[in-house]
């Protein structure tokens, strides 16, 4: 039992550190230099087909815990989401999630049941004037994210 806590606390200090590591990185450092001559520049032909300055890119992770009747379970999602502006009125967004046990490391997961899971989407946004707007969404969900959330035996005794 005690190492189970202490391989615990190792990882909420370990998840600690990368949010305050997060956190720090998100100011841009000024370049100087020949530094700046590494970042993205607009393509110089115009026959390119994407403009790194209409490309944005964003990351995310969840983690869900749950416990009662002598049970637990743990989810996490990590979430990718790119995004292109193809013109002024249309952009197109690519999403790709990871789903997981987090605790299936430990040897305590449903990892037999529930192992990985790549969950794909997109979405196509067209905004022409400020008072229309139109979007087609594909999203994919499994097991965890709809009705019968949690095993059946879950609870149960």
């Amino acid at each position: 039992m005690k190492m189970k806590s202490l391989a615990l606390l190792a990882l909420l200090a370990f998840l600690a550190g990368l949010s305050s590591i997060s956190t720090a990185q998100t100011t841009p450092p000024e370049l100087k230099g020949d530094e700046a001559s590494l970042q993205l520049q607009k393509p110089s032909l115009s026959l390119s087909l994407l403009d790194p300055s209409r490309l944005k890119m964003s990351h995310s992770y969840s983690l869900s815990f749950v416990t009662g009747g002598g049970r637990s379970q743990t989810i996490g999602l990590y979430m990718n989401s790119i995004e292109y502006q193809i013109s002024r009125p249309l952009t197109l967004r690519l999403h790709l999630g990871y789903l997981h046990q987090p605790t299936a490391l430990f040897g305590r997961g449903r990892s037999s049941n529930f192992g990985g899971t790549f969950l794909p989407g997109f979405e196509l946004d067209y905004r022409p004037s400020e008072n229309f707007f139109f979007k087609i969404n594909m999203s994919s969900y499994t097991y965890p994210y709809y009705y019968g959330m949690y095993p059946r035996e879950f609870g149960e005794r």
